[in-house]
């Protein structure tokens, strides 16, 4: 994946953003001083030698507390200046970053300067259609339909790859006019969350639990200004499409509050994500989803309505499966990750490619923003292993 070095930045953008190196001077003596009395109670040579200089248990002990105490107090001030919740969390993964690039929490630049820090770190070699320009006619009182396609748990490495044609043959056609984002990332390794990030444009909140939690209700009363509700000011109708009936009261809540017309969920029975044993209803329910958008595609051309759709797909959700005819799992049943996750990618291409063949039917496709995506990568190892 190509990255945007930090020296390439300006630095007078960064004058707050980048770590210091007298912070992670500050970090190594935390970790050093407050983790050698712990190494030599642990070790029963150097608790020898401890001992000899301290009177007792309870002196060596105290020490101790008060070393980590001393630690915690040096570091904790400046993130507690920075972040409401989850302090020492967001910081830590700010300081192991791959990176060394933050965005300044209490900038001192305008509005423009950030816009343009954030047009050169999302897009270092300038702006696709700057590279590849591409005419787009369109009316000024024509408002575009928008398409959002999700996929579920779809780790960067398994959708840009060089294999990227091959896997997603009828997505890859749209290259010519696709406007990349290299660097974009969700916060959050479930799907409630970033979903929400991606309707918002909110990050999430590290030590909240619920969505209801990323806001603060009785001091804001009013709607935030997610996308479902901009458009539907502007007369779009929203629908949210998902394959499986809505189980978690936390994800129910969270369409609600974000203004979509309707939402469309599966009826097709059987077992949720966790279940192998029918990978036909599997499939029967991706099927259904995309058929129920198609339809509407249609309803919407007929009536000239504006419209959002955003399809979460569930093939890509853990446990990892496979969706081959049965004869060709039992000829090969211990197929590499690859290969498995190639076939889902590619019936999610494949409903994708009827979608906007829809699109292309009712003539809409010109005046269609289509946007595929993944709501987060992998949560673990044990979920995801490699081949």
């Amino acid at each position: 994946m190509e990255t945007y070095q930090s020296q390439n930045l300006p630095t007078d953008f960064f004058e707050e953003a980048f770590l210091s190196a007298w912070q992670q001077i500050k970090i190594a003596v935390v970790i050093v001083v407050g983790f050698i009395p712990l190494l030599v109670f642990a070790v029963p040579r150097l608790k020898r030698v401890a001992y000899l200089a301290l009177s007792s248990t309870a002196s060596y002990s105290l020490l101790a507390f008060i070393t980590l105490l001393a630690g915690v107090l040096f570091y904790l001030p400046e993130t507690i200046t920075s972040y409401h919740a989850g302090q020492l969390q967001r910081v830590t993964l700010e300081m192991f970053r791959s990176e060394r690039l933050a965005f300044p929490v209490q900038p001192k630049e305008n509005v423009n300067d950030l816009v343009v820090l954030y047009q050169k770190t999302a897009y270092p070699r300038g702006f696709p259609r700057e590279e590849t320009p591409v005419p787009w006619d369109r009316q000024a009182e024509s408002l575009p339909n928008i398409v959002l396609v999700i996929i579920e748990t779809a780790p960067y490495r398994d959708v840009m790859t060089p294999s990227f044609e091959a896997q997603l043959p009828r997505i890859a056609a749209l290259r010519p006019r696709a406007l990349f984002a290299h660097q974009h990332f969700t916060t959050s390794p479930y799907s409630v969350r970033s979903v929400f990030s991606q309707l918002t444009g909110m990050y999430d909140l590290p030590t909240r639990k619920m969505i209801a939690d990323f806001l603060m209700l009785d001091d804001h009363p009013s709607r935030l200004d997610s996308l479902p509700i901009v458009l539907g000011k502007l007369g779009y109708e929203s629908v949210y499409y998902f394959p499986l009936a809505l189980t978690h009261p936390n994800e129910e809540w969270m369409l609600k509050y974000l203004g979509f017309s309707r939402i469309v969920t599966g009826d097709i029975g059987g077992e949720g994500f966790h279940s192998q044993a029918n990978m036909q209803l599997k499939r029967a329910r991706e099927e259904q989803m995309f058929t129920r958008a198609i339809a509407d595609v249609k309803t919407s051309a007929a009536k000239k309505q504006p419209f959002l759709y955003v399809l979460m797909t569930s093939l890509g959700h853990e446990p990892i499966v496979d969706i081959r005819p049965e004869d060709e799992r039992l000829a090969d049943p211990n197929p590499p990750r690859s290969l498995i996750v190639h076939n889902l990618l590619g019936m999610i291409d494949s409903l994708t490619g009827e979608l906007l063949d829809a699109l292309k039917e009712t003539k809409l496709f010109e005046n269609t923003i289509f946007i595929v995506t993944a709501d987060h990568g992998v949560r673990n190892r044990l979920n995801d292993p490699e081949d």
